[in-house]
């Protein structure tokens, strides 16, 4: 399993980055050629950097740039600016620790070896972690840290560079729709301080691309998709304090596929 960090604008900041090296674990940064020199401080013998062709602008290209560098390998795509958070014990507790480097390790063994029966994995958003009182679940909301075989994402031709934003809701989507669950763990979570802050996405995205790429995602799976506008919390493009969003079926979509599971 190959663990990507991309990062944009972020080199003075690596909040996942520093987890990870706390626990010992091996993960690759992936920049921009612009910015090597400034993240080359954060590379070490757990640390190494994959730099980007200079037509990779956006994550989007990034991920699909690195599914096809990085294929056959399975990948686990992490956020650079993650917080994380455990409910430890049988059943897990209702409350949410800070995950301590040990937690850390263990979460991504668990990760690791999820990837011998499923085809995409990932950890549950902090946001809405409290709804499944549960080790984890399939067929369900992934954002932040989702891991993906990229051998079954290329065979069956999927893009992420499809939409320029929501490309790992597509991703999601469409795997879903062909049958593979995937499994989201509940026992632990992850969170950032805040949306839309500086750097990252941040620094392409605009009102219209998130409209535009909402609609997009809408079209390429019909029925599993709503577009709506959500009431954001500062520094969303400086607006009306709304943007737009999406709402997505995943269990609806999973049900589409009428075969057996897929599962790998």
């Amino acid at each position: 399993m190959k663990i990507l960090i991309p990062s944009l604008g972020r080199a003075d900041s690596q909040l996942t980055l520093t987890q990870m090296k706390a626990a010992g674990i091996q993960t690759t940064l992936v920049v921009r050629p612009q910015e090597e020199h400034l993240y080359a401080k954060w590379c070490d013998e757990l640390t190494d950097m994959a730099v980007l062709p200079d037509a990779v602008h956006d994550l989007a290209a990034t991920r699909q740039w690195c599914t096809e560098n990085f294929y056959p390998e399975d990948i686990f795509w992490m956020d650079d600016d993650m917080l994380f958070y455990v409910r430890p014990g049988t059943p897990i507790d209702d409350r949410l620790y800070y995950c301590e480097s040990d937690d850390m390790a263990t979460m991504m063994r668990i990760i690791e070896r999820s990837f011998e029966h499923y085809a995409h994995d990932g950890i549950s958003l902090r946001q809405g972690n409290n709804r499944k009182m549960m080790h984890f679940h399939e067929a369900g909301n992934m954002g932040g840290c989702i891991g993906v075989k990229t051998k079954i994402v290329m065979d069956h031709g999927l893009r992420y560079d499809r939409n320029i934003v929501m490309e790992d809701k597509h991703m999601i989507l469409s795997l879903l729709e062909l049958g593979y669950p995937n499994i989201v763990w509940y026992y632990y979570c992850c969170g950032q301080k805040g949306s839309n802050t500086a750097g990252g996405c941040s620094t392409y995205r605009t009102a219209d691309m998130q409209r535009e790429s909402a609609e997009l995602l809408a079209a390429d799976h019909p029925g599993f998709v709503k577009v709506t506008q959500k009431k954001t919390k500062g520094g969303w493009f400086g607006g009306d304090g709304t943007r737009w969003d999406v709402v997505c079926s995943w269990q609806k979509a999973f049900a589409s596929y009428t075969g057996e599971p897929r599962y790998v």
